[in-house]
């Protein structure tokens, strides 16, 4: 997977804007963020958001 990088002001930014918002869609989009900058592989985030189906 490709490395993604983000600096530690960014990560505070988003992570005070997850936690401060009360849209579900958007507090969906910056955890995402969030994980892929942590290395979380693509797969792994979209199953568990339910997008794929892990059982193929």
């Amino acid at each position: 997977m490709k490395s993604h990088k983000i600096s530690d002001q960014e990560k505070r930014f988003l992570k005070n804007l997850r936690n401060k918002t009360k849209k579900v869609p958007l507090y969906k989009k910056v955890s995402v963020i969030l994980l892929v900058f942590d290395g979380v592989e693509y797969g792994d985030i979209a199953a568990f958001l339910g997008i794929i189906d892990v059982r193929r």
